[in-house]
């Protein structure tokens, strides 16, 4: 490809992302009934702004003083965090509070975990279990330390992954656009997401972020390295690719995403044999870690209740109010209702075009940006319970 036509493919690409992010981000903040129940949002948006104006106006005047105003910016947000987490940290609901119990056993007992709950639960979401590891050893490291709150200390954990994630966010930015730029994002990003209940909630969205990070960081890296430079950074790529899936699996997304990037704007003859050797060493890494999360973490593991992607889809398309593709008693329903695993797939990839062809393509695609929407601002059951805690309700 010639370098116009990488420019033009670069603008080009540039501009949908840029539109789809516009429509994402003024669904979140202004059509996403979840807010309802987060009445201090627009609170935390109008601080955002503030805070915005506050670093322009300082660097129209204190041009020379960037990485000292970046820095103040990092701390106010970090300090208003773990203010935030000390009064809104809880115990988790759903998920949540299976990953939060398993990361308290780890941290405080020996493994294999016996727990009925624990059991069950990761049986059937077992793509979990890597999180609850990681937030467990960070948990038994906080307690070394002397740390005993553990839902607290879970809490501040998260902040601190959250905020890693911002910071690799502004040094990415910086490098490969711009320092205001980088200002900028790192602005949007504490907007959308720096003080939504997500920061307090120990899970695979707030982990799977510094994983992306890193693999948009280490994947600059290879780019300005040397020869023995690029393969050291390669190979931390593939392992990260690897954790990044088991984490959340939507990171293999930034994997692919990347290798693309470099196909069209750096492609090389027989470079697709390195691809495939990163692949490998990917493989290699993530069948054993696999292996010992799913035997060796908790007792009593039935793994032939795992949910499977069709279960997903299905909630994806349920149009009941209270759920938009969260989680759906019906559909649960219908999914274990089948004992044979191909029957099942049938039954709901059935009722999944059904609805396709009641509603039509357009509506059928609507319904899953809508759930998209829904799934970034799923805080609320962690705000109803914590306000049942305090007896607000």
């Amino acid at each position: 490809m010639t370098l116009r036509g990488k420019v033009k493919l670069q603008r080009a690409a540039g501009i949908i992302y840029a539109g789809l992010f516009g429509i994402i981000t003024l669904s979140v903040l202004f059509f996403n009934f979840y807010y309802k129940t987060y009445p201090f949002y627009p609170h935390y948006i109008l601080a955002a702004f503030a805070l915005a104006g506050i670093l322009l106006a300082l660097n129209r005047f204190l041009k020379d003083q960037m990485r000292g105003i970046v820095i103040l910016m990092f701390v106010f947000f970090l300090t208003l965090q773990f203010i935030y987490a000390f009064y809104a940290y809880s115990s988790g609901g759903y998920d949540v509070s299976a990953v939060m119990t398993l990361a308290k056993s780890i941290a405080m007992t020996k493994l294999p975990v016996r727990n009925d709950y624990l059991a069950s639960y990761f049986s059937a979401a077992p793509n979990n279990l890597f999180c609850g590891l990681i937030y467990g050893l960070a948990l038994k490291a906080a307690m070394l330390l002397g740390f005993r709150n553990s839902d607290l200390c879970l809490a501040i954990i998260n902040v601190l992954f959250v905020n890693c994630a911002a910071a690799l966010m502004y040094n990415s930015a910086k490098k490969i656009i711009h320092q205001k730029c980088a200002i900028i994002s790192v602005l949007v990003f504490y907007l959308l997401f720096g003080f939504s209940h997500h920061i307090v909630t120990p899970y695979t969205d707030s982990l799977g972020m510094v994983v992306v990070m890193l693999l948009i960081v280490v994947y600059i890296k290879i780019r300005e390295s040397a020869k023995r430079g690029k393969i050291v950074f390669s190979l931390l790529f593939a392992v990260l690719s690897a954790l990044g899936f088991l984490v959340k699996p939507q990171v293999l997304i930034t994997s692919i995403a990347v290798l693309i990037c470099d196909i069209f704007f750096d492609y090389k003859k027989n470079k697709y044999r390195i691809y495939f050797a990163l692949a490998l060493i990917a493989a290699i890494v993530y069948v054993p870690v696999n292996f010992y999360t799913r035997n060796n973490l908790i007792e009593g593991m039935d793994f032939s209740k795992e949910r499977k992607i069709e279960l997903f889809l299905l909630y994806g398309v349920c149009e009941r109010d209270g759920t938009y593709g969260v989680w759906d008693g019906e559909s649960y329903e219908l999914y274990k209702s089948f004992t044979d695993e191909a029957e099942r797939r049938s039954a709901c990839l059935q009722r999944i075009g059904e609805k396709k062809k009641i509603w039509g393509h357009l509506v059928f695609r609507l319904s899953y940006t809508k759930s998209s929407v829904s799934h970034s601002a799923t805080e609320r059951f962690l705000l109803e319970e914590k306000a049942e805690e305090s007896g607000c309700c």
